[in-house]
């Protein structure tokens, strides 16, 4: 999205939204349950986005818990926190700027609504077996 058409006051709870992943999955959700039933899209798919992303760390949190046992944890869990810092002050500053950030390496736990029009491919058609030349 462009910068002229994000008004501040979503960008602000976009913003608002990253800011406090970095507290955990409630934050996010918090903001995203806020904003589910407002006319707020830019707000409500970044929350969304937002909550997305910290569900995945959390997800490989456990992971990465299990796998202390084998000590490989002692790698994944410092590489999961630094990804989790370094990309949600990515999206924060991305959004604040008014960009649609959507996080890399991440599962989409809460899917994009259908509701929103979607580009439309354009459909080649087959030529009739009819119309072809017959080879001889």
């Amino acid at each position: 999205m462009n910068n002229n058409v994000v008004p501040n006051e979503e960008k602000s709870t976009a913003m608002l939204a990253h800011l406090l992943g970095l507290l955990g999955f409630l934050g996010p959700l918090i903001v995203f349950l806020v904003v589910a039933e407002t006319n707020k899209p830019f707000s409500k798919k970044q929350a969304k986005e937002a909550l997305n992303f910290q569900l995945f760390l959390l997800m490989c949190h456990i992971i990465s818990s299990f796998l202390w046992v084998t000590f490989i944890g002692l790698i994944t869990t410092p590489v999961i926190v630094i990804y989790g810092l370094v990309f949600t002050i990515i999206a924060t500053v991305k959004v604040n700027s008014g960009e649609d950030y959507k996080y890399p390496i991440t599962i989409r736990f809460i899917p994009e609504d259908k509701t929103a029009p979607q580009p439309q491919q354009p459909v080649q058609q087959q030529p009739n077996k009819e119309e072809q030349p017959k080879q001889q």
